[in-house]
């Protein structure tokens, strides 16, 4: 078999770094706690308040946000992105990619271990990459027909059916996260997902306190490597001993114990509160990218089936004074589907079918889309204010064009069951995507969606991303995509909004980087 050197792709995504260069860098999420301090305690506890209690600890059960928040402190992948977005190698020690680019070979790190005291083999890394290609959406989406298979103790094999410049990416996603894990924790999993959590990253899992909090300590024998920390990849180092996840719902409360010293670092601090904390000389706070908000139509059933009264819709918003009501001024109006911290796939391709605000127009769509007056229901949670927010605004706007619509209004859990399960019940459902590596691993473009690609246009410009040579060829198509998903309103992207994440100036070295990054932090006494 001939090989050629991981070098290509990191050629392909050179063009992403030199572009992410040129944009100013990564984001806001990239800002760091810097300074000296004399009285830094490696023994020390580290706080983080959390306004959400993961489902699961098992990466693969659930894409929630903050299941990949907590499973990034307990596990690793064979590759991560770095800061500029590019998959580099983590728990493997180099890459060979075949000529024809559908064989790679990972030479796995010797000496790393589980938390378990047992070292990691090409065993574990099989059975996990196997299981990982049955349940990541992001494996389903771009991998096709991927095998993993043991070359020997410490090389593993995948073979792709097709090429595609995508695999690394998939491997190195946060949602879904490629974890490696035990062999016998892997296959002795039932279906609810597995029971033991353990993986090889700087600190270990010791116990979970429902409705309280997750504790994970330093795991000692943890194999960093010598590289510098780049976003998610190279050294890593537990500079306190434990790690603390408590479960704090309200955002006030976040805010308190930030002030009184209960907390150290805070991820769910509202806007409302900013000035608050802007106040207080001891605090001090980044705002990374959180995600995509989104109106999503039923075009299953029901009258959004409808192309003009979709259009309808689109055209009656006004974007800036739905996301000033929604989320206040931690928002951006744009076109892209994803955020502008991912370089490489963010445009403003469709821009002139985003955002019209001619009511005009929206009222005309109405009449010859043959709506007959008939009450359609927005979806929405006060779980996430913002979405309820811009639900009643939705709902005021489309009352000056004729359409009359009532709020259906359930908690998260709910609203996402009546998504899949009721369908007749909703025509508009308000809802937030993150980002992912690349176009093609969007949720709402997934077969397992609610709806997925609906047209023609639109699954063949997906194969035609996942199977471009090029990252330039790949792009041209994901315009071509873009513009069609905004004409043809299969959703809205209302805003893109950025979190609040404040912590003490006694923390030093804190990022945010996909998640909250709690190696190479310090907490002073």
């Amino acid at each position: 078999m001939k090989i050629k050197k991981f070098g290509w792709l990191l050629a392909v995504f050179s063009i992403l770094m030199i572009v992410t260069a040129c944009s100013g860098g990564s984001g806001e999420g990239d800002n760091t706690s810097e300074g000296t301090d004399t009285a830094i305690s490696t023994d020390g506890e580290l706080h983080y308040a959390s306004n959400v209690q993961p489902p699961t600890l098992d990466p693969l059960m659930s894409n929630a946000i903050v299941t990949r928040e907590v499973a990034s402190v307990i596990y690793e992948s064979l590759v991560a992105f770095n800061e500029n977005f590019e998959p580099v190698p983590m728990l493997a020690e180099s890459i060979d990619v075949s000529e024809d680019g559908k064989t790679y070979t990972f030479n796995l790190r010797q000496g790393v271990l589980f938390h378990n005291g047992e070292e990691m083999k090409a065993e574990d890394v099989v059975a996990s990459m196997e299981r990982w290609k049955e349940k990541s959406s992001s494996a389903r989406a771009v991998l096709t027909e991927p095998q993993f298979a043991e070359v020997d103790e410490y090389t593993v094999t995948m073979t792709l059916a097709e090429p595609t410049t995508l695999a690394l990416g998939a491997i190195a996603n946060t949602s879904h996260l490629a974890a490696i894990m035990p062999k016998e924790i892997v296959e002795s999993a039932p279906e609810s997902g597995v029971e033991e959590f353990i993986g090889t990253g700087p600190f270990k899992f010791v116990e979970w306190k429902q409705d309280q909090y997750l504790h994970f300590t330093r795991f000692d024998e943890y194999a960093a490597l010598d590289t510098p920390a780049s976003g998610l990849s190279g050294k890593k180092e537990a500079l306190v001993k434990d790690v603390y996840f408590d479960i704090v719902i309200d955002p006030s409360t976040q805010l308190s114990g930030l002030q009184t010293g209960e907390y150290d670092i805070a991820g769910g601090i509202i806007q409302d509160d900013l000035a608050q904390l802007e106040a207080n000389p001891d605090l001090e706070y980044i705002t990374p990218f959180d995600a995509n908000y989104t109106l999503l139509f039923n075009r299953k059933e029901g009258a959004f089936q409808s192309k003009e009264l979709r259009q309808a819709v689109a055209y009656a918003l006004d974007l800036d004074a739905l996301a000033a009501v929604a989320a206040v001024d931690n928002y951006e109006i744009t076109p892209s589907q994803l955020p502008k911290q991912n370089a490489v796939w963010a445009t403003d391709a469709g821009s002139e079918f985003h955002n019209q605000k001619d009511l005009e127009k929206a009222k005309q769509l109405v009449e010859q889309s043959g709506y007959n007056g008939e009450t359609l229901n927005i979806l929405t949670t006060r779980d996430y204010p913002q979405m309820y927010n811009e639900a009643v605004y939705v709902k005021e706007q489309l009352a000056q064009i004729g359409i009359n619509v009532e709020l259906l209004v359930y908690d998260w859990a709910t609203a996402l069951s009546e998504v899949r399960n009721s369908p007749q019940d909703w025509n508009i459902f308000t809802t937030s995507f993150p980002s992912t590596p690349s176009p093609v691993e969007l949720l709402y473009y997934a077969e397992s969606y609610f709806d997925g690609a609906e047209t023609d246009t639109q699954k063949e410009l997906l194969a035609k991303i996942k199977s471009a040579p090029t990252t330039e060829e790949a792009k041209q198509y994901w315009e071509e995509l873009q513009t069609h998903s905004i004409e043809d309103v299969k959703l809205i992207t209302t805003f893109a909004a950025n979190k609040i994440s404040a912590y003490t100036t006694d923390v030093k070295g804190y990022k945010y980087f996909e998640v909250p990054l709690f190696y190479n932090v310090s907490v002073s006494e």
